[in-house]
């Protein structure tokens, strides 16, 4: 039976400061790589090199593991680690936690005899994760509009994990919540929760009812139409991932405000966000028994 002794975090943003020094609470011998610009005190020592850092019993890698499908996510590195170096330096045997790890790498890992385990197919960790999503996204709502969120019209687009709580948020605060949704399960789901909802479909002719439109779907539902029909003074906030749901040139094209809210519990709750990676981590190692 392996036994787990040393973890290396490798790359990553603030979160992965906080899983460090989570994973050193729960025992473990901890170092990272990738943060010679952090700019701070780190919490646990830092190795020179991919090379040592792979050396370790377990590797850690960022949420997401990669930006560009290209290279690993370490925005404080001085180099760039490649998906295909990286490849290279994991040994057969060693145990590797990426987060929202591409299929390439997690097949070509395990092909080389590693054991991979992506945290971020948690379902506890994607709930909490939506939670920390959706407190960044209610921020840039307060901050970003003249109003209070109290009588506020938000118009929020999809019902999954997301979308759930930024509802809930505006909801508690006082502001009248549309659910745009494709799926009448899903509009059946915001119903019971006391919401309004509408097929997605009539969202370009009903934009301009809305102060703030939130969109959390993947694909493009928040028109070049949608944009153009939305008030002057609409905000526009973007949570979805690539590639996108809402038209960015008809935002620039007709002046309304947009705000690309991506990786919002590494900006605004990087703490939290990371000890949630660690205590997931450290509870994948003790369930497989490493």
């Amino acid at each position: 039976m392996k036994t787990i002794k040393t973890v290396c975090v490798v790359g990553g943003d603030t979160r992965q400061i906080y899983t460090a020094r989570r994973l050193a609470e729960h025992g473990l011998a901890v170092c990272v790589w990738g943060f010679e610009d952090f700019g701070g005190e780190l919490p646990v020592p830092s190795v020179p090199s991919p090379r040592e850092a792979m050396a370790c019993d377990a590797a850690v890698l960022p949420l997401p593991c990669t930006k560009n499908g290209r290279a690993l996510n370490a925005p404080f590195a001085r180099e760039e680690l490649s998906l295909r170096e990286l490849e290279t330096l994991v040994r057969p045997g060693a145990v590797v936690f990426p987060g929202m790890a591409p299929e390439g790498l997690i097949k070509t890992l395990s092909a080389k005899g590693a054991e991979v385990f992506d945290y971020y197919r948690d379902e506890a960790l994607t709930v909490k994760n939506a939670l920390l999503t959706a407190e960044g996204i209610l921020g840039i709502v307060i901050e970003k509009t003249p109003i209070t969120v109290w009588r506020m019209k938000a118009a929020v687009t999809g019902y999954g994990r997301v979308s759930y709580f930024v509802c809930r948020a505006l909801k508690a605060l006082g502001a009248e919540v549309t659910v745009y949704a494709r799926s009448p399960a899903q509009r059946a789901k915001a119903e019971t929760a006391c919401l309004r909802t509408e097929a997605i479909g009539d969202l370009p002719g009903q934009t301009d009812r809305y102060d703030v439109i939130v969109n959390t779907v993947p694909a493009p539902v928040v028109t070049a139409e949608a944009v153009r029909n939305a008030r002057p003074d609409c905000l526009i906030v973007e949570a979805a991932g690539a590639p996108y749901g809402v038209d960015f040139e008809a935002c620039k094209q007709y002046g309304r405000e947009l705000v690309k809210a991506f990786s919002q519990p590494g900006k605004t709750a990087p703490g939290t966000a990371g000890i949630l990676i660690a205590d997931t981590v450290f509870g994948m190692i003790k369930e497989a028994n490493l």
